[in-house]
């Protein structure tokens, strides 16, 4: 199985999102199928989840390179959920 690595950047995103951890973000990564990856070209795509912040639904979206061995993860976005 591959390792999931964060950059600096992606790292100090999560301490931005405290409805977020480290543990989740590699959980969501290293279970994601196929059909939940959106590819961007054959190295990287995005996942979006849905979370629960403040009582209200967002949107989370883990930006990844999928390398040979990794899963390199360079960004972390969240939003409202569009009604």
């Amino acid at each position: 199985m591959k390792e999931v690595r964060f950059t600096e950047e992606a790292f100090n995103q999560i301490a931005g999102h405290p409805y977020l951890t480290e543990d989740l973000i590699i959980g969501i990564v290293k279970d994601s199928i196929l059909e939940d990856r959106k590819y961007e070209d054959s190295d990287h795509f995005h996942i979006t989840f849905p979370r629960k912040k403040n009582k209200k639904w967002i949107n989370v979206t883990v930006i990844v390179h999928e390398k040979p061995h990794e899963f390199l993860v360079y960004g972390i976005h969240s939003g409202r959920v569009s009604s």
